[in-house]
């Protein structure tokens, strides 16, 4: 069970009450349980259409990131990073991805790229930052 509100999220805009005219925006959980409320934007150098775009943003990321982890271990899980394609004369422990790095990967392995986004978005800073928090 996650520890935040359940998805899916949804964009929420309108008064923060019927007798003002003070606009809220918030994200709210089903039911219409509110997750995030801003309250106004008084105090911010954006533009309020800056501040929507962000919360439709943030709504978007977490309503597709179950999805997106999902799909992203399923690719780790078919192309392993020691996958050996003998057929065109490597030796073991080369990675398929970036075509023999066996001692360091590319930056642009896909194979690091999954591992790193998989870590990423289940929180493992350490993985993503080397060990480092």
């Amino acid at each position: 069970m996650a520890d935040h509100s359940p998805v899916p999220w949804r964009y929420y805009r309108g008064r923060l009450r019927k007798a003002f005219p003070a606009m809220i925006i918030e994200i709210q959980a089903p039911q219409g349980v509110t997750v995030i409320k801003w309250a106004g934007f008084d105090d911010s150098d954006l533009p309020k259409a800056v501040h929507a775009a962000n919360a439709r943003f943030i709504v978007r990321a977490c309503n597709s990131h179950d999805d997106l982890l999902a799909a992203l271990e399923q690719v780790s899980l078919r192309f392993p990073e020691d996958q050996i394609e003998y057929e065109v004369g490597r030796s073991a422990g080369d990675c398929a991805h970036c075509l023999g790095c066996f001692d360091e990967h590319e930056d642009d392995c896909i194979s690091q790229q999954v591992e790193a986004a998989i870590a990423k978005a289940k929180g493992n800073l350490k993985e993503v930052n080397h060990g480092r928090p």
